[in-house]
């Protein structure tokens, strides 16, 4: 699907969620909605197109140039305010004969929310549709619940898993004229995804699909922005499943191995160790082409999961279906946090910097203050710096090309169990992490929020230094001073003390 084609959904009509419409991508993309498709029992067809209308051209022109002018209406003119009904489209998915498709080793598995056929194993489908049902429970607990069509029935989606494309396409199950896809992709209520080797993946790209099918159901021709699109799908198909079955949805992944097949974190990392991070905008300004790699749709759901689960910035977040409904461009978007623009592209840069399995993006969040140049007559500022919490503002402004001494005291815990693992500023050396001690104080100097929007990328904030006990050091630029302890971002939540802070300004 072209550029053109890749729509956003209106926003919330008296509280139902209006949905998002993303474009072609390779591995999951959309195609055009459609017409009634022909049965599984009529052969190998093509899918039929559904055409907009023709778009109304007449003009003011047009008007005037009719034979006789029509009576001047002078009776009472009352607009009519009664608020229209908003509908999403008719269910027009084919009806299958699940008794041939059966005979060619096709079966058929349903839920409330999902008609699923497929040609793998059946342990190994029969969880799916279930689960889909629960995301559905959750996409509208998350999004609103989504319009009736005029026929009043439920929403339901088809969906097919392929472990061998030729059947299905003998059947006429997938379209020869569907656009080839890597992994899987979707058409209005419908989606196709070939079959993944490790079961947590399979499960992930099929919420992903179905995701996007709840997302995009209403049709509406505003721009799209496919990282949110793409992000939102990740979202929502990052998953656990207890052995009952039951899901739960949009979680950050804690370990490798129970989200076998996924490797968003990995595809991050690796990008940041070649020198190939993203800075925010980057990602906001994601299109159609770059997803042909998986990558791309690893930092979008970076950016997603960032943004859903930041206690800053999350319940701005979660109004963006109303919001980027309304221009193609990021605008809407931006202005969303306008206030705290340049707060939150340094944060996203320490956060992707440091990105890994359990990263603790609550505990990790920064309270953002403005330091003030040191004032009291001694000629020093004290601060206290929490074990549990990332980075920390020190509330004092140093000046470039100045000398200052840091010296840090106390004692804190790095861990609880099996007892207090106690350390002071040094660390301890029994551990390490990024190269240093465990439990070492660490700071940086931030530079003053930026008021361009698009500030330079080399970025302050990811030039730390060691500080420990006691460091002296000369300001690399004017800004705030932030300290943290040094510790696993995915294990911050069991720290409990704080180090005692003094820094002085060095004369001469």
């Amino acid at each position: 699907m072209s550029l053109a084609a890749r729509r956003l959904l209106p926003g919330l009509y008296g509280g139902l969620l209006c949905s998002l419409l993303c474009g072609l991508v390779c591995g999951c993309g959309e195609s055009p909605a459609k017409s009634q498709r022909p049965t599984a029992s009529s052969g190998k067809k093509s899918r039929s197109v559904s055409q907009p209308p023709a778009a109304d051209t007449s003009t003011a022109a047009d008007a005037a140039e009719s034979t006789s002018p029509a009576p001047r209406d002078t009776s009472p003119v009352h607009a009519d305010l009664t608020p229209q009904p908003v509908y999403r489209p008719s269910d027009t998915r084919p009806r299958h004969d699940a008794e041939k498709l059966e005979s060619l080793g096709i079966h058929r598995h349903e839920s409330r929310r999902l008609i699923l056929y497929t040609d793998i194993d059946d342990e190994q489908a029969r969880p799916i549709p279930g689960l889909v049902d629960q995301a559905y429970d959750a996409m509208v607990k998350y999004f609103g619940p989504l319009p009736p069509d005029r026929e009043q029935s439920e929403f339901q989606i088809t969906g097919y898993i392929m472990a061998d494309k030729q059947p299905f396409v003998e059947t006429g199950l997938l379209p020869e004229d569907l656009p080839g896809f890597a992994h899987g992709r979707h058409s209005g209520a419908e989606f196709w995804m070939n079959d993944q080797k490790a079961d947590y993946y399979r499960r992930h790209l099929a919420l992903h699909e179905a995701t996007h099918c709840f997302m995009t159901i209403v049709p509406n021709p505003m721009g799209a922005q496919i990282w949110y699109m793409e992000g939102m799908a990740e979202l929502f198909g990052t998953h656990t499943m207890d052995a009952e079955g039951r899901g739960t949805f949009r979680v950050f992944p804690a370990s490798k191995q129970p989200f076998a097949g996924l490797g968003r974190i990995r595809m991050v990392n690796d990008a940041v160790q070649k020198d190939q991070l993203l800075v925010l905008e980057d990602v906001l300004d994601l299109r159609s082409v770059n997803f042909v790699r998986d990558v791309t749709y690893a930092w979008s759901w970076a950016l997603c999961v960032f943004l859903d689960q930041h206690p800053r910035y999350r319940d701005r977040f979660r109004t963006v279906t109303r919001t980027v409904s309304r221009q193609r461009a990021d605008g809407d978007f931006i202005r969303l946090f306008e206030n705290d623009w340049s707060d939150l592209q340094d944060e996203w840069l320490l956060y992707v910097k440091n990105l890994c399995h359990g990263y603790d993006i609550e505990q990790a969040a920064i309270d953002f203050h403005q330091g003030e140049p040191i004032s009291k007559p001694d000629g020093t500022a004290t601060a206290s710096i929490a074990a549990d919490r990332g980075w920390q503002s020190a509330r004092v402004q140093v000046q470039q090309g100045e000398r200052y001494q840091i010296v840090a005291t106390g004692q804190f815990s790095l861990a609880q169990e099996p007892k207090p693992w106690i350390s002071e500023p040094q660390g301890v050396s029994i551990r390490y992490c990024d190269g240093q001690p465990l439990g070492q104080l660490r700071g940086m100097v931030r530079e003053p929020p930026s008021k361009d929007r698009w500030p330079p990328r080399g970025r302050t904030v990811l030039d730390d230094f060691v500080v420990g006990r006691e460091r002296t050091f000369t300001a690399p630029v004017t800004g705030t001073l932030y300290l943290r302890v040094n510790e696993f971002w995915n294990e911050l939540r069991d720290n409990a003390g704080q180090v005692a802070v003094t820094v002085r300004k060095v004369k001469g």
